[in-house]
């Protein structure tokens, strides 16, 4: 038996010791560099899906700051034309307020104005009455030939005033 198939006793007990020599080693790096290897290899993936997980939670924060942004534009812009509405109500108040007070002032200047131009009238009318009166006792005291005192000159314009009616001085 010395060769069976054609191998001898020497062959082997070397392959025997190899394959050995193998399972040993194998057991040996699967303890020294393998399980290290797997770990490195498991805590990159972990790593990896942990980034992937921060990367879609940082994309969900960006979408959800961006329709967060997009509302504030969006009342923003409402705030904005409210403000603006705002500002047109109040400008026509003030508007409103400002065509009051000038026709108020229109009206007060008017009247005063009409006041005045009674006065004047008044004033001219009375004017006109002693214009006639004294043109009347100069007719008189030249007609009558004598001297009018001032005492007389009085008595006289107020009886003439008297006698006249208020109607006829009316101008307007």
């Amino acid at each position: 038996m010395e060769r069976l198939l054609g191998f001898d006793g020497q062959l082997l007990f070397d392959s025997a010791l190899t394959a050995l020599n193998i399972l040993i080693l194998f057991f040996a790096l699967s303890r020294l560099l393998f399980d290290p290897a797997k770990k490195l290899l498991e805590d990159r993936r972990n790593r990896i899906a942990g980034e992937l997980s921060g990367a879609e939670e940082s994309r969900r924060q960006a979408e959800q700051m961006r329709k967060e942004y997009e509302g504030r534009l969006s009342s923003a812009g409402l705030e904005a034309d409210s403000l603006r509405r705002d500002v047109l109500r109040r400008a026509r108040e003030q508007e409103a307020e400002i065509l009051r007070a000038a026709k108020a002032e229109a009206e007060q200047i008017l009247d005063q104005a009409g006041r005045e131009i009674e006065l004047e009238r008044r004033k001219a009318q009375k004017e006109l009455r002693e214009d006639v009166a004294a043109a009347a006792v100069m007719v008189a005291r030249k007609a009558l030939g004598a001297a009018v005192g001032r005492r007389l000159h009085s008595v006289l314009i107020e009886e003439t005033l008297k006698e006249m009616n208020e109607d006829t001085w009316q101008v307007w």
